[in-house]
């Protein structure tokens, strides 16, 4: 006799983050408290005016949130929705929040991922590594889970994000095994 597992809900996975979190911390990871949506626009009326429909999503009920939201387009004419929120969280409540609106009043297609930034700096990981400018952590929506992202220059610290994998994968969160779908995302603009 065998058991299924039962597959996590989109808000399962990617509030996973919240039980890994003092894990991260306590091996000097820490979690920053900005987060940006990474939207692929198409003709729906949604995107004529993002910043005004994304803004009245978040505030809608919660008058006393102190979330803060811009948008903008990159040069990939693609849409980041960056969140900053220092309650994490009410931010990871939030990413979710906007992912889960343009998947439902345009759809889940036009969610190319979520981005958070992680801070090495103060991590035993960097003695090995020397400095590292820009360290995220990417959920894939299609998948439902995290991965590490470490470029640098044009390339990527492979080793440094397949030990970032292990620490994350041990503790709770849930990661992507399957290193083919780790994709990089360029013009991060946090």
């Amino acid at each position: 006799m065998f058991f299924l597992r039962k597959k996590k809900s989109h808000w399962e996975a990617i509030s996973s983050i919240l039980q890994s979190r003092n894990y991260l911390e306590e091996n000097s990871i820490r979690l920053s408290s900005r987060s940006g949506v990474l939207i692929s626009p198409s003709d729906h009326s949604f995107f004529q005016d993002l910043t005004t429909n994304v803004d009245k999503i978040v505030k809608d009920g919660r008058t006393d949130s102190n979330t803060v939201i811009e948008v903008l387009k990159d040069d990939q004419e693609t849409f980041w929705v960056l969140i900053k929120d220092e309650d994490f969280p009410e931010l990871i409540s939030t990413t979710y929040t906007v992912i889960n609106a343009v998947s439902n009043i345009v759809k889940p297609d036009n969610i190319i991922g979520s981005v958070f930034k992680l801070d090495l700096s103060q991590s035993k990981l960097i003695d090995v590594y020397g400095k590292v400018e820009n360290c995220y952590l990417i959920f894939n929506s299609d998948f439902l889970g995290y991965y590490p992202f470490v470029p640098s220059g044009e390339e990527r610290l492979n080793s440094l994000e397949l030990d970032i994998y292990d620490i994350l994968s041990s503790k709770g969160l849930e990661v992507l095994s399957d290193f083919n779908k780790w994709y990089g995302i360029s013009s991060i603009p946090f």
